[in-house]
């Protein structure tokens, strides 16, 4: 459309335009989600079942266990924020849920 060429005189250029929503808030279902253990939480990944590795050295924890000073006060902080688990599968517990992959960089 080019200016003052486009419709100059006016009599035939309409434009409609319509909408409606609907504002509907459902409740959303409960979920299953996957948080550390108490356990966990401390740095004791004994039970995980998966080695966890020293970011430092790249050497297997003993025992899957990490050191206090290992553990970045920030993210305790952040973990305890987190609800812990109230719910246990024991026909699952070779795949506890854990918020640590063997992947990640403590």
């Amino acid at each position: 459309m080019i200016p003052r060429l486009f419709n100059t005189s006016r009599n035939k250029l309409f434009f409609f335009f319509d909408a409606e929503v609907i504002g509907e808030k459902r409740p959303k279902p409960e979920q299953d989600v996957t948080v550390p253990t108490a356990l966990e939480r401390q740095g004791n990944f004994s039970q995980s079942g998966k080695t966890i590795k020293d970011p430092s050295t790249g050497r297997a924890l003993p025992g899957n266990i990490m050191q206090p000073s290992q553990i970045v006060p920030s993210m305790q902080k952040y973990l305890n924020l987190l609800p812990l688990p109230n719910f246990t599968n024991t026909a699952m517990s070779a795949r506890w849920p854990t918020l640590v992959m063997p992947s990640l960089v403590l």
